[in-house]
């Protein structure tokens, strides 16, 4: 009835992790989705705000599953996606426009 649940509510699996297995899971896809972000300085707010929620996890446990994590490294991680993002392919030009036909009043 939970599987049911929560493709009903559109919740995502993760949601019902406790705190300490979501910021692991978080830790562990950090990269592949900051390959998104555009400048260096986002990519190390998001690395610190996490660093927050892992010092927040140990100093005051949420749920009986422990927080066994040290605290994520800024600069390696920016260095690892400076690399990623520099070995993507480059991005593609724009598309251009495709002009539709307009349909006439009568054809609508």
């Amino acid at each position: 009835w939970i599987k049911q649940y929560a493709q009903r509510e559109g919740v995502l699996g993760a949601d019902f992790l406790p705190e300490s297995l979501r910021i692991r899971k978080e830790a562990e896809t950090l990269i592949a989705r900051y390959l998104g972000q555009r400048s260096e300085t986002a990519v190390r707010r998001e690395v610190d705000l996490l660093n927050v929620r892992i010092r927040a996890e140990i100093q005051a446990p949420t749920s009986a599953v422990p927080l066994h994590m040290a605290f994520l490294e800024p600069d390696a991680i920016v260095a690892r996606w400076s690399v990623e993002r520099a070995a993507r392919p480059s991005a593609l030009p724009p598309p251009t426009a495709v002009k539709v036909p307009r349909k006439r009043w009568w054809q609508r």
